[in-house]
């Protein structure tokens, strides 16, 4: 492990022991690199606060490695005609508090994301459903759901919203949901704050928690979760790097890698008028300026992930094998910015969300290869409630770039992030490209999948072409886990939390 990982683990550990307290028997202690706003589950849908609403909450549908939807608190569906669906409840389902599940929890909960209070406070859910029309319970476990247009994916991404108790919250409304949560999942919260979650294992759930008690807490530094996992205070250790992976193995640890349905990209601020970005030229130049091959090898890992320039990782629908990615080739990069009227290079800067010493490394190798080039590029570091906001066009980017993600979580689908971000339909609308507009209304309208396959082609090779982002690599995710702890495996970055043991 490098110096500057390792600087200020001792002083951040020793604070994070406090929190944890001493393990029981049956209880698994988890330190994590994020957590949610508290317990409401409408807040959000990055993978990072998903991990933990994952323990108390389970999803209508959940995709599988293949990215097809599989049933969760829906048991079946069927399309009435293009626009109607009509769904199955599980039977028998329990909430923490011993209610029942029933259509009326889940109808209330689509009525409200159409409501002026939905689309304001559940902007993370209601985007990510943006041809939901109506939707009414039939009996007390069938719901009947309306589309404004034909959604061949639309339960696909019915996959974003979890079981949650509608008249508990119509009594608390959406500030007391998150501090008095009540789930379907494995295990129901007893403690629930920003920085530390406590449950215990909901034996009355349909897939009822097989560990007494489980314990999530925010350990921000990647050193803190590898300190506290080698010295036995935490069994599992969320978000690490490569470089972890002697120090986890000597504590008695396995190293666990799987793919994420992400790209890592900075987007770059193309619609804006007098910016150098706004050139494709300039964006293909700084594309090829990268050698990310080097980076990949040397920091994170020789084989962990590979390189990508399209909009959608392997594994999510719409991602085509024959586009391959820029070619690090820095003469014909300044060939084409010399093309662009920028001979001499140029200065731009990118604001990034840094988590990690492992991605500070990787901005900063992509900016010395640029550098190498003309181009002086100043990374910029911004909290996640910035990048928040930026995304939710509440703040300005005050650059030329801004990290985020292309992802495909829930949906496994690359009209995912397309329509939620980076499109003229998006809300930030950092990405508008109006020639490619009316393919992407057909995708997102076309019921017949074979079809829809076609359009989501020449999508991704429009996006390729067009270089909206600095395209770097296909994500992963990195876990520690004791030896202790069997079971672990996790799919399109949803942990299997109800079939671990101890």
């Amino acid at each position: 492990m490098t110096h500057r990982f390792l600087a200020g683990a001792a002083a951040t550990a020793a604070l994070a022991y406090a929190t944890l307290g001493a393990a029981g028997a049956a209880e698994l202690r988890i330190g994590h690199s994020a957590m949610p706003n508290l317990g409401n589950p409408l807040c959000c849908t990055s993978n990072s606060q998903g991990y933990a609403l994952q323990l108390a909450y389970d999803h209508m549908v959940y995709m599988d490695s293949e990215g097809a939807p599989q049933p969760g608190l829906f048991s079946e569906w069927k399309n009435i005609n293009q626009t109607t669906w009509q769904v199955k409840l599980r039977p028998n389902v329990k909430f923490h508090n011993g209610k029942t599940l029933t259509a009326d929890d889940i109808a209330g909960q689509l009525t409200y994301l159409l409501t002026d209070e939905g689309q304001a406070k559940a902007v993370a859910i209601s985007r990510n459903v943006p041809a939901l029309a109506t939707a009414k319970a039939i009996d007390a476990s069938t719901i009947e759901i309306t589309t404004k247009t034909p959604d061949v994916v639309f339960i696909q991404q019915l996959g974003s919203l979890k079981g949650m108790d509608w008249k508990h919250f119509a009594d608390v409304g959406y500030e007391g949901y998150a501090t008095k949560p009540v789930g379907t999942g494995p295990y129901a919260p007893t403690n629930w704050q920003q920085d530390k979650i406590e449950l215990v294992a909901f034996k009355e759930g349909w897939r009822p928690g097989k560990i007494d008690k489980v314990m999530m807490v925010a350990l921000p530094e990647l050193a803190a979760r590898v300190s506290a996992f080698a010295s036995n205070q935490i069994e599992v250790a969320m978000q690490i790097n490569a470089d972890s992976k002697k120090a986890i193995e000597t504590a008695g640890g396995k190293f666990f890698t799987a793919p994420a349905p992400s790209n890592l990209t900075m987007m770059f601020m193309s619609t804006r008028q007098g910016s150098p970005v706004a050139d494709v030229r300039v964006r293909k130049a700084l594309n090829m300026g990268i050698d990310r091959q080097r980076y990949l090898d040397g920091i994170v890992g020789e084989g962990v992930t590979v390189a990508t320039s399209q909009p959608a990782p392997k594994g999510v629908r719409g991602w085509q094998a024959d586009i391959k990615p820029y070619p690090f080739d820095q003469a014909a990069a300044k060939k084409l910015l010399t093309e662009a009227g920028i001979p001499n290079g140029l200065k731009i800067v990118a604001e990034a969300v840094v988590n990690t010493s492992e991605q500070a490394d990787i901005y900063q190798a992509v900016a010395n290869d640029l550098s190498k080039m003309g181009v002086q590029m100043e990374i910029r570091s911004i909290t996640l409630a910035d990048l928040v906001s930026k995304a939710r066009a509440l703040k300005p980017v005050d650059g030329e770039l801004v990290s985020f993600d292309m992802g495909a979580f829930p949906t496994i689908d690359m009209m995912r992030s397309i329509n939620a971000l980076h499109s003229c339909k998006g809300t930030t609308k950092w990405t508008c490209f109006p020639d490619i507009e009316p393919t992407i209304t057909a995708a997102n309208t076309e019921f017949d999948l074979k079809k829809r396959d076609e359009h989501l082609r020449k999508i991704a090779q429009y996006y390729h072409d067009m270089a909206p982002a600095l395209f770097l690599h296909e994500q992963f995710q990195l876990d520690a886990v004791s030896n202790k702890v069997k079971g672990w495996k996790p799919v399109n970055w949803v942990i299997n939390w109800h079939d671990l043991t101890m």
